[in-house]
């Protein structure tokens, strides 16, 4: 039914030109074949993404720890000097 429908839109006068245009992209709408390497290689692609998140993540994680405790130890190291000041 739709497509009797656009057929006959397509077959306007001034629209014939159109209508090679929608016979070549009906030929090309079919089914894709994807191999088996396909999928094989975007899941690599996509655990490579992941896995290297994850380093990154976790070496953002243990410098933010080490920079903490840097933190701590000069407000600490102040402190105590301030306190051997007054």
């Amino acid at each position: 039914m739709k497509n009797k429908k656009l057929k006959a839109l397509i077959q306007k006068p001034l629209r014939f030109h159109h209508q090679d245009i929608h016979e070549e992209i009906d030929e090309l709408k079919r089914h894709q074949v994807k191999s088996k390497w396909y999928y094989i290689f975007w899941s690599i692609a996509t655990l490579s993404v992941v896995m290297g998140q994850l380093y990154v993540g976790t070496g953002y994680r243990i410098m933010a720890g080490s920079t903490l405790k840097l933190t701590e130890f000069f407000n600490t190291l102040l402190t105590t000097e301030l306190k051997d000041y007054k």
